[in-house]
């Protein structure tokens, strides 16, 4: 390389240095600039503040997102009070204290669901009043049902947020349960078992239906929903609930106007599959529903029992109605939900290792029990 070309060289390179020197110069103050221009922005009052208030949406599946849509399900939880008028009087005025226990409202024209041991010597609907958010509510009907410690609550309203109801049928063991206690406690808890039998003892045959039990004590009455802010059902006592799904007759039979009308056997029953040392080779079944006296009682049947006066005896196992096998899945009161007081219903049962049917005229509950 000669020495006219190195000094050409070095200018070139000369050249280029400057450049970039200038370059990163120009570009040091447009950042700049574009800062400052971005921080006076953020010194607006009013923009400070929509930020502030901005709440991040919950991650897809994770506990606080279940927590977000339970909390939003709350607007349908009622706390029911006593009777109340405003008044300037002390004497006159009740507390948080004073409250009777939580419901849930079903329809949005003013049913509400709740456990009836909440309303102890209760029984007239304008003794009550209903709070839902920050509203009074006037009720103007109580209903109790026969065969569950449930009542239906109507109050004059309308547009309420009703709860939706879950599949609770194909609800899980291990499953989030969180309860609204009659305080309006949160309570985050899950479900224990699935098949529970508080009294491990025969039943009437028409309420043969299993509970939950949940992982954690909840206040009697508690409201329980899911996940996703669907209605689970209602707490009975300490930790055993009603699953929604059990609880849909009563709730279907009051909007038609003929609430604890139910077809009965009149017979008390204990499941097959609750013993754990069932003989299933010497009776003949697995499944099913055997007729057995409750203990202290004197017989397996009710005074009037149309399951008596059809011929069964005690000690025979009903393992169907009408062709539909029982079981613990499927229980006696399950398939009895599509006959009226009156229907005839045939029963198929084993007596002694066989077979046979048995035909019943079906009874009412209310009067056998």
């Amino acid at each position: 390389m000669t020495k006219k070309q190195i000094t050409s060289t070095s200018v070139i390179l000369a050249v280029c240095i400057v450049v970039s020197v200038l370059c990163g110069i120009i570009a040091s103050v447009v950042t700049q600039k574009s800062l400052d221009s971005y921080l006076e922005s953020l010194s607006d009052n009013d923009i400070i503040s929509s930020l502030s208030q901005v709440k991040p949406n919950a991650v897809p599946g994770t506990y606080e997102e279940a927590l977000s849509y339970v909390d939003d399900a709350k607007d349908s939880v009622a706390w029911i009070y006593p009777a109340v008028k405003n008044g300037t009087n002390p004497n006159s005025w009740i507390f948080t204290s004073d409250i009777y226990g939580a419901g849930v409202v079903v329809t949005n024209d003013g049913w509400i669901l709740l456990n009836s041991n909440v309303l102890t010597n209760i029984n007239r609907a304008d003794n009550l009043s209903v709070l839902i958010g920050s509203s009074w509510y006037t009720p103007i009907e109580l209903i109790y049902d026969t065969r569950y410690d449930i009542s239906m609550l109507r109050i004059d309203a309308s547009n309420l947020h009703a709860a939706s109801f879950a599949q609770s049928e194909l609800a899980h063991v291990g499953e989030f349960a969180f309860a609204y206690t009659e305080r309006g406690d949160l309570i985050a808890s899950s479900i224990k078992n699935i098949e529970w039998y508080p009294k491990e003892s025969s039943r009437q045959a028409e309420i043969y239906e299993s509970m939950w039990l949940l992982q954690d004590d909840v206040s009697d009455g508690s409201i329980l929903f899911d996940s996703s802010g669907n209605l689970l059902g209602i707490s009975k006592t300490g930790k055993e609930v009603y699953p929604i799904h059990e609880l849909k007759t009563f709730i279907q039979s009051t909007f038609s106007g003929t609430p604890s009308v139910y077809p009965a056997l009149g017979a008390y029953v204990i499941s097959l599959e609750q013993g754990m040392n069932v003989d299933a080779e010497k009776l003949g079944t697995d499944k099913g529903f055997m007729i057995a006296r409750m203990p202290g009682y004197s017989s397996a049947f009710v005074a009037n029992s149309p399951a008596r006066a059809a011929g069964f005896r005690e000690y025979d196992v009903i393992i169907s109605v009408d062709g539909t096998q029982v079981s613990s899945d499927y229980s006696i009161a399950k398939a009895l939900e599509k006959y009226k007081v009156g229907d005839e219903a045939t029963f198929g049962i084993i007596r002694a290792g066989e077979q046979q049917d048995i035909k019943v005229i079906l009874g009412e509950y209310n009067l056998l029990y």
